[in-house]
Order: C-alpha cells, then structure tokens, then sequence
C-alpha cells in the first residue's frame, strides 16, 4: 500500500536530528502574523506568488549563512555552529557525491529559519565514496525543514509550499559507520495513519546509529535564477553534486492531506470542514481521515466512511487496535468476536483491540463516523465488543443538555471515551483547560464555533475540530437552536466531569471539584 519514491543518500541522512522531540518556536507563524490560520487552499498559491516567496526565502537563508554558503575547512564549520547548526558523526558524509548535512537540534520553526542545511563536494573531489574523510570546499546546494509527522496535518508556516512539497521521512535508525537509514516503518492500519515515533511497535532494529521518528520534511534547492525548487530530489535534475537514485525511505501520502498544521504541532487546535481531510478508497467504501492525535505517544484516526450496500472491512483480520463507530445514517451488520452487532442510525458498536472482525452493509448507503485509538494502557482481556441503539447509553445533564456515554474508560480499558452530546444554546461550558486529555468533536447537525488559542473556529455538519491538552478554550452553538455532536476524549475519562455535572444540576463545580477530573476553570478573556 506505501508508495516508496526513489531518494538520494542525502535524504538518509536529513531526518537524524528530527527524533524523538523537536522543541519549536512560540513565534507567530507568517498566516497568524495576517490573521487567521493557514489554510490548504490558502498554501496553493498563484505561481506568481510562490515565486516571490520562494525568491524571498533563497535570500534569507543565503543573507543569514552569509560567506559560510561555502565551507572552505574545519573553521567553517566552528563558525557555522556558532549559529547554532551541529555535525553527527555519521552526517560527514560524502557518500555518493552528497556531501555533507547540518541541522540544528532545537531549531525556529519559522520562514527563514531552516533546520537542515545541505552541503555539495567541489565537483571532481576524488572521495565522495568515503564516508569519513572530508572533501572541501563544499558549497550549499539546499536547505530543509523538519517537523514530527502528525498524519493528514500537513504543516503550515510556510507560505506557498503546500501539499506537493512537504513529504513523509520514514522512521529508522540511520547507521553510524554507512550514513544509510535502515528503514523500520511502524505498524499501521493504513498509509500514514501512524506517527512514527521511535517507541512504536515493530521495535528498531540493532542499527548502531541515531534513531529518529517519522518527520514530515520539505527540501528547498538553489536556482540560479533566483527561485529555489521544491523537491525530494528529482533524477532527472538532481541538485549539484547530488546523486538522485540511491536509497527509498521518502514516500507520499496516497492522497494529498488538505488539513494544516500549526508549527507547534502537538500544540495546536485543528479544525477541518465536511469536504476535508485524506481520502481513501478500499473495501467498496470511500473513507475520509479527519482527525488525528499522538499526544503521550497514542494514535488516534477519527474517520468517516460512505459505505454502499456489499462494501466490507478492507484490512480483515485481527484488530490492533481499538474502534468506535457510530451510524449517521443507514444499516450496518458487524460480526466480532462470535457475535452479531445490527448498527442502524444513532448506534453505537464498539471494537476492541485483538477482535476479528468484519462487517456487510445488508441494503442501500451507510454513513459512520468511527475512531481507531492504540489500545489503552488499562488493557483487560474480558473486554468484549457491544452495541448501543440509539437512545442508550449513561444518560446525565449537562447545562441542561442531554449527554450520552456510548463509551468510557471502563469499557476501553482507558483508551478513549465516546459521547453523544446535544448541546444547547446557552447552556455551553465556560472558559476552561484540560490537563488529562484532547477533545475531538465530530459535528452532526448545527453549528458552533470554539474560541482557542486566539481563533475562533466555525464548525458546522460534518466538521471536526481537535482542541489540545493545556490550552484555554470555549465554545458556544450558534444562534438559538441545538447542536449535535460526537465528542471523542483521548485518553479516557472524561465522563468523570460530566458525572460530577450531573450531579450539581445548576450549581456550577468549584474549582476543586474541576480540578479533581484534570478540567481547570479559567477567566473568561479579558476577564
């Protein structure tokens, strides 16, 4: 299913210093510094456009490497870590004509402020094959910048460098004594769907290098003319110096991701409309990803499936895994663990990890929305897959609106939990801050918009908005009607909030009672 497209050695080495953590910059991103955030439309600029930002971004970058564009010697090499750029052992590497790569560790992530720097040999250096012994001068052919890898979030600082730019490094160990990346992607549902950090399962293999996790990376090449080129590396027009056909652990995603993501990654809110998302075809059905996470190393997709009648489960198998799916529309059948589950409109079936599983769509078009979420750490053998028809569920009162638990902690051993909420005008929580868990809304009817982070982000049928741990937020149903909405919290739990709510009628919590299930109130702004 992974498509791998042909890279030089240079992409081997690139992604070293993009491992386990990348600390980034609490500067504003250029779309934040215009007001509002990027979008993916907003990124595909007109080309006239692109060449003047990438025009702008060649002068940057040489007016701040200045004469060190070239490094003539070892001194060189002080003076460019000065600037804050570092050498590995294993990145002096002439292999292959490539050269040799900088990065900085703990970079800016911001417009002009690379953190991978690309170094070319004199042409004719008699070495190149010899990883160990330098081949100076070496003159800069490229720069790049390097992100952790949020699946179908594609990253949004930089301005005009959008989907056909940024692609996926591979996770692995990159060998100290070759230089060469032994490619260990993670195991994964589908393309993409995993983060890729280094504590995934299939474990790293006994590589004597530095692992580094999947990162998502774009490549800038010098132009003569002024306009760098965006490209992994193109073999029938490498980079100076470089050889483009060596080495396979650079891939696309099938499909372009059309969400961006902010440059603080896991940091973030991340919002996308009905139409967005990574789109995907298997089984008979036609799948749409719209939502990840990967805080405390967990994976989380929330996906919506269009299922015609005959579609079937395309990854059969055991589940590695857990799922949630609920109906929007239509009939469902699954078939897990001995038992047979009948889905209709407003149901809920729930899929443990290590469950075979399949399901059929017995007459006309099913509409679901269903999540996949590493299983939890509380794991227990007895838990057993079930259904719930519509209406049933924990029923508790929230602001006066009815809020169903289809799924808590309990029932997924800790990893997620899963609400149905009807959420009415007037009757929203306040300004507060989650310290346990990310929230997830899937819209299925009405409108909201969530104030976070200094945005306010509109939300309407078959919108998804991922708000992140620590960071004040609020949202309000827009004019006088109600709202529903599937509410996903990683890990679970935060039913324990919603109980204690419950319980307080139109009282609101004090603060210690708030605090007790990890939710702090805060000031409203300005307040």
């Amino acid at each position: 299913m992974r498509r791998l497209v042909p890279a030089s050695v240079v992409a081997a080495v690139a992604a070293i210093a993009i491992a386990v953590a990348l600390l980034v910059s609490g500067e504003p991103t250029h779309a934040q510094s215009q007001g509002g955030a990027p979008t993916a439309k907003s990124l595909d600029c007109p080309a006239a456009k692109r060449r003047q930002i990438l025009r702008e971004e060649q002068e940057s970058i040489h007016a701040r490497l200045g004469p060190l564009t070239t490094l003539n010697g070892p001194r060189d090499l002080k003076l460019l870590a000065d600037q804050g750029f570092s050498l590995r052992p294993n990145q002096f590497t002439s292999i292959e004509g490539i050269g040799v790569t900088v990065e900085n560790p703990v970079p800016l992530i911001q417009q002009g402020s690379p953190n991978l720097l690309f170094y070319a040999p004199s042409p004719g250096a008699s070495r190149t094959t010899d990883p160990r012994t330098p081949d100076f001068p070496y003159t800069l052919a490229g720069w790049g910048y390097g992100l952790p890898f949020a699946p179908y979030h594609l990253p949004g600082f930089l301005p005009c460098v959008g989907a056909k730019d940024w692609h996926v490094h591979e996770r692995g160990v990159d060998d100290a004594h070759t230089g060469r990346t032994v490619v260990m992607p993670p195991s994964e549902t589908s393309i993409g769907a995993g983060i890729g950090v280094v504590s995934d399962p299939p474990a790293l293999g006994a590589v004597e290098g530095i692992p580094h996790a999947r990162a998502w990376e774009v490549h800038l090449w010098d132009g003569p003319s002024g306009v760098p080129r965006s490209a992994i590396l193109d073999p029938t027009a490498p980079a100076p110096g470089v050889k483009a056909d060596v080495g396979s652990n650079f891939y696309f995603l099938d499909d372009p991701p059309t969400g961006v993501l902010d440059p603080s990654a896991t940091g973030a809110p991340i919002a996308l409309d009905a139409e967005e998302g990574q789109h995907l075809k298997a089984g008979g059905g036609a799948y749409t990803f719209k939502g990840t996470s990967f805080n405390r190393g967990g994976n989380l997709n929330l996906v919506t499936a269009t299922l015609p009648a005959g579609s079937k489960r395309a990854d059969s198998g055991t589940l590695g895994h857990d799922e949630g799916w609920y109906l929007i529309s239509g009939e469902m059948t699954f078939h897990a663990g001995g038992q047979t589950l009948p889905a209709r409109q407003g149901s809920f079936v729930y899929l443990p990890a290590g469950v075979d599983y399949d399901f059929e769509v017995p007459d006309g078009t099913a509409r679901a929305v269903y999540v996949a979420v590493t299983a939890g750490q509380q794991r227990q053998a007895s838990l057993k897959p079930f259904v719930l028809e519509p209406g049933e569920g924990e029923r508790l009162t929230v602001g006066g609106s009815p809020y169903y638990l289809k799924a808590t902690a309990a029932d997924t051993g800790g990893a997620f939990s899963f609400m149905e909420v009807n959420i009415k005008s007037g009757g929203e929580p306040p300004p507060h801050i989650h310290h346990k868990e990310i929230e997830l809304f899937y819209l299925v009817d009405g409108e909201m918009s969530f104030v976070t982070g200094g945005q306010t982000i509109p939300a309407e049928s078959g919108g998804m908005v991922q708000l992140p741990l620590g960071m004040p937020h609020y949202y309000r149903v827009q004019g006088d009607g109600t709202a529903k909405a599937l509410l996903i919290a990683l890990p679970g739990g935060l039913e324990d909030l919603f109980r204690t709510l419950d319980k307080l009628g139109d009282k609101p919590p004090t603060a210690a009672q708030a605090l007790k299930t990890g939710v702090e109130p805060a000031f409203p702004p300005g307040g």
